[in-house]
């Protein structure tokens, strides 16, 4: 990957608005979207367009 792509993107915090786009990501990698919470997730924009999300959840230990 080129620096000049990574320059480009821009990693934040997913919005209520970002949903939709997090679902179709989920949903196109045959990932469970039963528990999407978007306070968990994270975005890469490139140009102003969602690209990729993260999820990080905090789990008890067992």
């Amino acid at each position: 990957m080129s620096n000049n792509l990574l320059s480009k993107c821009q990693l934040r915090q997913a919005t209520s608005r970002d949903i939709w786009t997090i679902r179709r990501l989920v949903l196109g990698a045959f990932l469970d979207p039963t528990q999407l919470k978007v306070e968990q997730f994270w975005v890469i924009e490139l140009e102003g367009k969602v690209i990729a999300c993260g999820q990080l959840r905090t789990f008890e230990q067992a």
